[in-house]
């Protein structure tokens, strides 16, 4: 009866982790996407916008493509780099 209780909470659990993890990929995905398309809205390349930021070229591209999870800081350092709020990477 136990081992029966922990198996299903094991799996529920596995189950919860597994739609956040895919929530979380959505969500870098879409804030990748945001940054990229405003980037290109500025005519900026990575290697502009990676300058203007002060982050390396690679992790912009990272980031771009949703592979990358992204700090407060960094996102901040988009925003300013793409002269826009940090809300703006959040809501359309």
């Amino acid at each position: 009866m136990f081992s029966e209780y922990i198996r299903r909470e094991i799996t529920k659990n596995m189950c919860n982790f597994a739609a956040m993890a895919a929530t979380e990929k959505e969500i870098l995905e879409a804030i990748g996407k945001k940054i990229a398309e405003r980037r290109k809205e500025l005519n900026m390349t990575q290697e502009d916008l990676a300058y203007s930021a002060d982050i390396d070229r690679t992790y912009v591209g990272y980031v771009e493509n949703g592979r990358q999870n992204v700090s407060i800081a960094i996102l901040c350092k988009f925003a300013k780099a793409l002269k826009m709020e940090v809300k703006g990477f959040f809501y359309d």
